[in-house]
């Protein structure tokens, strides 16, 4: 299982591995804050743990 954690509202994501992580994070910046225009780039580099 890995984990993130958003960056500007500190929401929890989890995920089997990093592409699914990936997918998670790229729907919930997309969802939760559309209007910070956050890159593919942006996401990736948000830090990743094993859970």
């Amino acid at each position: 299982m890995r984990t993130a954690q958003c960056p500007l509202c500190q929401e929890q994501l989890e995920a089997e591995n990093d592409d699914e992580l990936f997918a998670k994070g790229r729907a919930h910046a997309d969802a939760k804050h559309a209007d910070q225009n956050i890159s593919d780039e942006q996401i990736r580099a948000v830090p990743v743990q094993d859970k």
